[in-house]
């Protein structure tokens, strides 16, 4: 079967309304010749099949209360939601993302997330502030006999 894809719908969205699940996300991906996280456009056509469908229930439930998921928001349209809801926290977030990073001459500043990957990615223990050492035990973090 086909279905078009609606303005802000992501496969996520798409997998919920139409196999009732998220699940379902990769059997579309994998029917469409697309990756999970692809950007869907608006009026885009896909293909699914009834085999494909998780739980009956929830795509029958999407169907009869006319429930459509639509979830994939660029960053842009976030900022202006937060900033029209006019909460404070909406506004702190607005006003420290619009300021430029600015170092005063005596200070140095430093990403302290780069220099602690970096110097895991380099076998060394990292320091803590709280005294504790970080260290990486394991080569392979996805080794399935540790998993």
């Amino acid at each position: 079967m086909e279905l078009t894809v609606r303005d802000r719908q992501s496969l996520w969205d798409i997998a919920v309304q139409y196999l009732g699940g998220v699940e379902g996300v990769f059997l579309l991906a994998a029917r469409n010749g697309i990756e999970v996280t692809s950007r869907l456009k608006d009026g885009q056509r896909l293909e699914w099949e009834n085999d494909d469908v998780i739980s009956p229930s929830i795509q029958s439930a999407c169907t009869v209360k006319g429930i459509i998921p639509a979830t994939d928001i660029d960053e842009q349209d976030y900022k202006e939601l937060l900033a029209a809801t006019s909460t404070k926290a909406a506004t702190a977030i607005a006003a420290v993302k619009e300021q430029p990073e600015q170092a005063e001459e005596d200070t140095i500043v430093i990403d302290k997330i780069t220099e602690v990957i970096k110097d895991l990615q380099e076998g060394k223990p990292v320091e803590s502030d709280g005294g504790q050492a970080l260290t990486r035990i394991f080569e392979d973090e996805f080794d399935t006999v540790f998993a």
